[in-house]
């Protein structure tokens, strides 16, 4: 499971930071050029840890030395910081969404297998039926929100683990994009 694939109430809360009314849906080469500067922010991170003993803070110096790489590379802390909330968000919905599919085939299944049996009266796995569905309809509420993003990450989806796993150290190397 991924790391930014985070508890749906977690993500309740940061998805209405994430899409705001009236935002443009992201663009493919938007989610790229995050990557790429994702990936600079990292490796600057790493370099100036590397020479932490050069700084009285490097915490500090490596916020105010990313704050102008992204303003070289177009960006604002603000805007780049929103574009990866609207990342992790369209990443975690179309996973989510996946995994609802699955869910609902499952209890679907279940449902059957129990209504052959014939143990458990009609009526109540007709509301058990009913309950699960309503349970996956809370779910999927703030998936919707993210809909509009989902054609700018999805081509990306593998390049985001990889950098996902990139940072976290599980992989020697960053991601690559097509140029």
């Amino acid at each position: 499971m991924r790391w930014f694939t985070l508890p749906l109430f977690v993500l309740s809360l940061l998805l209405p930071m994430a899409v705001a009314a009236g935002d443009e849906p992201l663009t493919r080469d938007r989610v790229a050029d995050y990557i790429r500067t994702r990936i600079a922010t990292e490796n600057l991170q790493d370099r100036m840890r590397a020479r932490a003993d050069q700084y009285d803070d490097v915490a500090h110096a490596f916020f105010e030395h990313r704050r102008a790489l992204l303003r070289r590379r177009g960006w604002t802390v603000d805007g780049f910081d929103a574009t990866e909330r609207r990342i992790v968000a369209a990443e975690s919905a179309i996973t989510e969404t996946n995994a609802l599919k699955q869910q609902k085939r499952q209890d679907h299944a279940a449902i059957e297998s129990m209504r052959k049996a014939g143990y458990v009266p009609d009526a109540q796995l007709d509301e058990m039926e009913r309950r699960m569905a309503e349970a996956r309809a809370r779910q999927t509420q703030w998936i919707g929100r993210t809909r509009p993003d989902w054609p700018a990450v999805r081509p990306y989806l593998d390049t985001l683990d990889r950098l996902t796993e990139w940072v976290a150290g599980n992989v020697p190397d960053p991601p690559t994009l097509e140029p």
